[in-house]
């Protein structure tokens, strides 16, 4: 799948130095105890320093002092706290550990860490770096999917559920990943379906005529949406990305796509598709955000990405 690099220091070379950064979050949910006893695994075995910055930009600047001072900096929390933390990680060496506790937990699933805080723990400390492409976009870095059109709204539309101190946060919270499928299917219902009008240029060559799209989907892994996967074929290591474009259509071709990639069927002819790259331009008419690792990343009527190969180091 992706490059091995080397394996963490042996405990005979000394005890390796882990910074755990913990989303507050975290420790008020069901899984208060299985994250204790996986942070209590980490101090045993580990120089370990617990750290709970208070907001998005905190976590960000702590991942980056703290990549510094110790040899692996895990983020404990959902896509949106592995976001912040691989963006302060870029161009450190430091390696990146998860303990996936939020609700999407797609940039574990693409990776293959185990969903269970103590087990995530073990292969924190067992497991070994390997070398992983990271998108950019507009200078903001992520590790899963960006997401257009439908698919960003999707997202915003969960992150405000979840931020919901009422009943809806209640709900969506104990719901974990079904909530991206019916934030998705509330937006296929809204009167008028998100529609979107992109022109795209991969790899230097020139700009498409504007096209209308109902999403568009730029991949470093194939996870998405607590759990969905895209129908493309990935590598997580190459260097390259795919942009896939669902154009627009009936409402009814779209509820039944939409089905048929909820439930992992194959998906009729023509409502994706797929272009392989390692840099591209989209362009909107109007402002849009692209939402990747469960938050907006950026917002505009111009996107410049990039695959950065090997960018960083995760152990898996």
């Amino acid at each position: 799948m992706s490059a091995r690099v080397d394996p963490p220091a042996s405990p005979a070379a000394g005890r390796r130095r882990i910074a755990l950064l913990i989303n507050p979050a975290a420790r008020q949910g069901r899984g208060h105890a299985r994250i204790e006893h996986a942070i209590a695994e980490l101090g045993r075995r580990a120089e370990l320093t617990v750290l709970s910055p208070d907001n998005d930009e905190a976590t960000e600047r702590t991942a980056r002092a703290s990549a510094a001072t110790h040899d692996i900096v895990v983020a404990a929390g959902g896509d949106g706290t592995v976001h912040r933390v691989l963006n302060g990680l870029v161009g450190t060496g430091a390696s990146l550990g998860v303990l996936p506790i939020g609700t999407g937990n797609d940039f574990a699933r693409a990776f293959g860490i185990p969903g269970d805080p103590a087990d995530a723990a073990a292969r924190v400390l067992d497991g070994h770096a390997i070398a992983a492409d990271l998108i950019e976009v507009n200078g903001r870095f992520f590790g899963t999917v960006g997401v257009l059109g439908v698919g960003a709204d999707t997202a915003i539309a969960v992150s405000r559920w979840m931020s919901d101190d009422g009943a809806r946060g209640a709900i969506a919270r104990r719901l974990g990943g079904w909530t991206y499928r019916i934030a998705a299917l509330a937006q296929l219902l809204r009167p008028r379906v998100a529609v979107v009008s992109l022109a795209i240029s991969t790899d230097g060559g020139p700009l498409s005529q504007p096209r209308d799209a109902h999403a568009a989907f730029v991949t470093n892994g194939a996870m998405l949406g607590g759990g969905l996967r895209l129908p493309v074929a990935v590598h997580l290591d190459d260097g390259r990305f795919e942009v896939c474009v669902v154009p627009r259509m009936s409402r009814i071709r779209l509820m039944w796509a939409f089905l048929c990639f909820a439930q992992g069927w194959r998906l009729p002819d023509g409502v994706l598709s797929v272009t392989g790259a390692s840099t591209a331009k989209i362009l909107s008419p109007t402002p849009v955000p692209i939402a990747a690792d469960g938050e907006v990343v950026c917002a505009g009527c111009r996107f410049t990405i990039t695959a950065h190969r090997h960018a960083l180091r995760v152990i898996c």
